[in-house]
């Protein structure tokens, strides 16, 4: 595997009420380094390619939605609903929950280093050198991103 790990989420959710947390700016210091600690050394995922039935989607969004709402603005806040994806895989939140790496069926380039392997017909392949049902954010590879936009452009 290449850098940090992307993953995608897939699951059947079981009803359990959220605990949304919300807080004043003044206590988001605190709660940040906390949920930081909390999840510090787990793998990352990447919540551009979560997948689930339509009752898990479902309950996945309103999971997400109760953690991101109200919104608390603050510094370098952009893109922070990665974070928040990234906890509620890890603590509990999605009951079911199956994680896939590289070597599944979605290949998450942004992390990876360099190029991905391309198989003789020019499909993209994963860490185990299959071929990747998704390709997500190819277009952080310029190689990649080029090959695709003469084919398919």
């Amino acid at each position: 595997m290449h850098g940090r790990t992307a993953s995608t989420a897939r699951w059947k959710m079981q009803a359990r009420p959220s605990a949304a947390v919300h807080t004043t700016a003044t206590g988001f210091a605190d709660i940040r380094e906390k949920t930081l600690a909390e999840v510090a050394g787990k793998r990352i995922s990447c919540s551009g390619t979560t997948v689930a039935d339509h009752a898990g989607m479902l309950r996945y969004l309103e999971t997400m939605t109760d953690r991101l709402v109200p919104y608390t603005p603050g510094e370098r806040m952009a893109g922070y609903d990665q974070g928040v994806h990234n906890v509620l895989l890890h603590d509990g939140s999605l009951p079911g929950l199956t994680l896939h790496d590289n070597s599944g069926p979605i290949l998450t380039l942004a992390s990876t280093k360099g190029e991905p392997d391309t198989d003789e017909a020019g499909y993209v392949l994963n860490d185990n050198g299959k071929r990747a049902h998704i390709v997500h954010q190819y277009d952080r590879k310029p190689d990649l991103f080029k090959m695709i936009r003469q084919r398919y452009a």
